[in-house]
C-alpha cells in the first residue's frame, strides 16, 4: 500500500465523478465499472473506481474494487495497483451506495462521503 497510490486513486475518482456528474448504472440499476454503449460502441459512464482500469474485462463487473486490486492488477494503471484495498472499497461505495440518487443529490452525497474518506486516510481533496 502506498500513500501516493492512495492519493492518485482518490484524485482520479473525484475528478472523474465530477466530470461525469452522474452515477454509472446499468438498466437494472447495478453499478458499472465500464460498459460499452451497445448502439455507438463508445464507453458509457464509469463508477468511481473505473478510471483506475487500464484494460477492461467484463468479468470485473460485480466485483469489489479490492478484488480488482488482487485479481486484476495487470488490468489496472500502475499508479492504482498499490492502493489500500479498504480505501478502494470506500471510494467505490461513495458511488455505489448513492447511485440511485440523481443530479445534485448524487453529487452532494458523493462529495460528503469523499470528504470523510479523505479525513480517514489523510488525503487532500482536489480543488
Amino acid at each position: 500500500m502506498s500513500s501516493s497510490s492512495n492519493q492518485a486513486v482518490f484524485d482520479a475518482a473525484w475528478r472523474h465523478i465530477h466530470k461525469q456528474g452522474k452515477p454509472a448504472v446499468d438498466m437494472d440499476g447495478a453499478c458499472m465499472y465500464l460498459e460499452q454503449n451497445k448502439f455507438t460502441g463508445s464507453p458509457s459512464p464509469r463508477c468511481a473506481f473505473g478510471p483506475c482500469i487500464l484494460v477492461y474485462d467484463p468479468s470485473m463487473e460485480s466485483k469489489a474494487a479490492r478484488e480488482l486490486l488482487s485479481g486484476y492488477r495487470g488490468n489496472l494503471h500502475s499508479w492504482a495497483r498499490d492502493c489500500d484495498p479498504n480505501l478502494a472499497d470506500l471510494i467505490q461505495s461513495a458511488h455505489d451506495l448513492n447511485a440511485a440518487r440523481q443530479g445534485g443529490t448524487f453529487m452532494r452525497y458523493f462529495e460528503e462521503k469523499m470528504h470523510v474518506i479523505a479525513g480517514l486516510y489523510d488525503l487532500t481533496v482536489p480543488s
